[in-house]
This record gives C-alpha cells, structure tokens and sequence, in this order.
C-alpha cells in the first residue's frame, strides 16, 4: 500500500494498481482525480556475501562451514550450496566436506517475488591441504668399515600440521650387516637414528638402502647408499720375512 497526498492507493492480485477517487459536492457533482503508478518490477536475483572464507583460501580440515548473506528488496526464498539447501536466508550457513586439492563451490540465492523468481549464483574455490610428512637423510651416501658402527640420521618433517605416529622400515640390508633404529613410532618432526653395524664378513660394496615411513594413511620412502669399505691391508716390504737381527743392533727400519 501507499499513501500519496493523502488517497490510499492499493495493489489489486493482477498488479494493476486501483484507481482511486474523492468527492467535492460543492460544483453539484463529485469530481473525480484518477491517481496510478507503477509498481516496483524486481528482474535482478539476489545480492549473495560469503562472510566465512575467502577466493581461493588453502584450508587444512576436511570439512568447513561456509556462511554469509543473501539481500533481495523482494525477500530470499531460499539458498543452495551445492544443490544443497542451505540453513538459513538472508543468513545462511552450511557445513560442507572437502576433497583433496581444489573444491568449487557454487552458492544460489533465490529472491521471493511472487510472479517471476530470480536467482543468482556465486562461486568460491577452497583448496584442501591434506596433512602430510617427508622425510629424507643429510647425505645421499654413508660409508663404514667391516666390524664397525655408523649411524644415519633420519628427518621427519610435517606438512599442513601433520600429527600422527610414523612406523619406520628399512629394506635392502645384506648379509653380514645389521640395521636397526635406535627409536620407532615417531611425531614429526623429529629425528630418527637408524644405526647400522657391519661385521668381519660382510662384502665390501655399495649397497642401496631403502627407508619407509608409515602413517595418518600416508607412506613415503627413500633410499641412500651404503658404501662397505675395503679393511685396510699391512703390507711389509723390508726388512724380509724370516730375516735374523744380530743381537747387537738395538734399532732396526721397517717399510711397506
């Protein structure tokens, strides 16, 4: 309804406004002031506001809670995420699962005009950075000697908050070497100490050593070499084998 200098003008079902007259009896016959106007014509969908999260926004949880707000002079009649409906209008909320890497995510508001609805559509990216871990060695290579002990350092790092319990393995060990990690079911980040102890028998070689991590649903490996090293060898060249020292010589020059 509307008031205009003082005549009620009202909105018929067909949107036509109503004529509306007023008398004056003084000229011996009622006048009549024909008063119309258009009525307000709503053809644009609503205004739609993501308040939550933003374009492109990098998230590390598997599902978030996207809200905001819808405006339209004719009212909101609903909002959809997804094809879902959303809880609330003017504001609305939805909870909403991710997947791994790029999510779009598509918001439709329709307004509440009684003839002919509108709606608009907005669209965000999310991206969902699953926790994750590396891990990797200092150096690429390690040598020992046979009969001896070495150990490598193994760094465990976390990635988009990582925080489960790593396993550690490792593969690749031959016969006469023994490897083992001096601590197990790691947090990154951390350090694990793989020591490794060869004996009199092993081969001298080069030996490729893999290291597997396990955890939060995630495994990972990496490898370095082991480099068994030759056992030094004493060789005598002077003086030679079985050679007598007179007793009188105090001092005596060995080389080899």
């Amino acid at each position: 309804e509307s008031t205009n200098n003082g005549i009620l003008i009202t909105q018929s079902n067909n949107g036509v406004y109503d004529t509306k007259t007023f008398s004056s009896y003084e000229g011996g016959y009622p006048p009549e002031i024909i008063v119309s106007y258009s009525p307000f014509v709503d053809n644009d969908g609503p205004t739609i506001s993501i308040n939550s999260h933003g374009d492109g926004q990098h998230v590390t949880s598997s599902s978030i809670t996207l809200a905001g707000k819808a405006y339209d002079p004719s009212g909101i009649r609903w909002v959809s995420i997804n094809g879902s409906t959303a809880s609330g209008t003017e504001d609305w909320s939805q909870t909403i699962a991710l997947s791994a890497g790029e999510n779009i995510i598509t918001i439709t508001a329709e307004d509440d005009k009684n003839f002919n609805n509108n709606q608009s559509t907005q669209q965000i990216k999310i991206y969902y950075d699953t926790p994750d871990f590396s891990l990797n060695t200092p150096s690429v290579t390690y040598e020992v000697d046979p009969d001896a002990e070495i150990i490598v350092p193994v760094l465990l790092n976390s990635i988009h908050h990582f925080s489960s319990t790593l396993n550690l393995t490792v593969t690749g060990i031959p016969a006469g070497i023994n490897a083992s990690y001096k601590s197990n079911n790691l947090t990154p980040p951390d350090v694990a100490e793989l020591m490794i102890q060869t004996d009199e028998t092993v081969i001298p070689d080069n030996y490729p050593i893999t290291i597997s991590a396990t955890g939060g649903g995630n495994t990972h490996e990496i490898s370095f070499n082991l480099v068994v090293r030759q056992r030094p060898t004493l060789m005598i060249t002077s003086p030679a084998s079985d050679q007598t020292i007179p007793y009188s010589q105090t001092q005596y020059a060995f080389s080899g």
